[in-house]
């Protein structure tokens, strides 16, 4: 689905618009002259700045939303590690093999 798109449970859903959207960002990013070089964070910095998510999401959201919320593992090339966020431990270091590249 792109933002803005509205799907109803058990009816058909055409992707195809979706992923052209998508496909004509992607080229304009990658295309773009505006685009910068990603600095690297300090762990330290990265660290607190996941704690602060954590309870910023505990903060601003119901308890039964909270208990279906799953934690997320993820690779940062700028490590070159693999870390997990969840609201039980915030971000750690995560020796998962499967994650999203970022």
């Amino acid at each position: 689905m792109y933002p803005g798109d509205t799907w109803t449970p058990h009816e058909a859903h055409d992707l195809e618009k979706a992923l052209s959207l998508y496909a004509q960002d992607y080229e304009k990013m990658a295309s773009s002259p505006t685009l910068l070089p990603s600095v690297k964070i300090e762990s330290d910095k990265l660290f607190e700045a996941g704690l602060d998510f954590k309870e910023q999401i505990r903060k601003n959201n119901h308890s039964l939303f909270l208990s279906i919320v799953r934690p997320v593992t993820f690779y940062l090339s700028d490590y070159q590690k693999t870390f997990r966020f969840s609201l039980a431990d915030g971000l750690i270091e995560s020796h998962a093999i499967h994650s999203i590249v970022i």
